[in-house]
């Protein structure tokens, strides 16, 4: 007598099946008959329905699926357009600006009109440039390593953060994204801005960062065009 249990026997067996049947995927073609007496429970009662059921159902949630997919991909692309083109006007105001203070006002009345910004403030490092602090400042301290890695970051601000940054209107920012001023990989940054909102979910650390860094590059060259000797 075998020690081999039944239940066993009927593991080993049904393995056997399910690779059969993944290596002969014709197999219900070749065998339509079978189809109607192949029932599975349906997921949301429980209750028998018939192989061919089952996947049509399967093939309408697939279908489903698909489309909230396509329209989330077509709304992501709508407002993909549309910052494009606020940060093409932003480009040609920053352009067409006289003056390094020019420049700087230009990208701050551009985040609180065309990107609703709630708190916009901008430092620059370099003597000779508006708004110039020291590169040691004691407020920056909290910021060093963002201008240092040269990569804007985005997310939830402390309180104490949001006052260095945005004074009296610290109490109503909540979120806030951090962009040095660079413009290559050598050169020093000549800035930071900082752009905050009241909702804690505007900046996040998840968002990209492909269009601030883009402002980024554009606004630090034309500041240090624009410098004084």
């Amino acid at each position: 007598m075998s020690d081999v249990s039944p239940a066993l026997r009927n593991d080993d067996l049904e393995q056997q099946l399910v690779a059969y049947l993944a290596a002969h995927q014709d197999f219900f073609v070749r065998h339509e008959h079978l189809l109607p007496f192949l029932t599975v429970p349906h997921p949301g009662t429980g209750q028998a329905v018939s192989l061919l059921e089952r996947q049509v159902g399967l093939l309408r949630e697939q279908k489903l699926e698909l489309k909230h997919k396509l329209q989330h991909l077509a709304q992501v692309a709508r407002s993909n357009e549309d910052l494009l083109e606020r940060m093409q006007a932003l480009v040609l105001a920053l352009i067409d600006a006289p003056s390094a203070e020019a420049v700087l006002e230009a990208v701050e009345a551009a985040m609180r009109r065309d990107f609703q910004a709630d708190a916009v403030m901008i430092w620059t490092f370099q003597p000779g440039l508006p708004r110039a602090v020291p590169a040691d400042h004691p407020e920056l301290d909290g910021l060093r390593s963002i201008v240092d890695n040269r990569l804007p970051v985005c997310g939830q601000l402390r309180a104490d953060q949001a006052g260095v940054l945005f004074g009296d209107t610290a109490p109503a920012t909540a979120s806030g994204a951090f962009v040095p001023l660079c413009d290559g990989d050598e050169a020093p940054c000549l800035g930071l801005l900082a752009v905050g909102s009241a909702d804690p979910k505007r900046f996040h650390a998840e968002m990209g960062t492909v269009f601030l860094r883009h402002l980024a590059a554009v606004t630090a060259r034309l500041l240090r065009a624009r410098a004084v000797p």
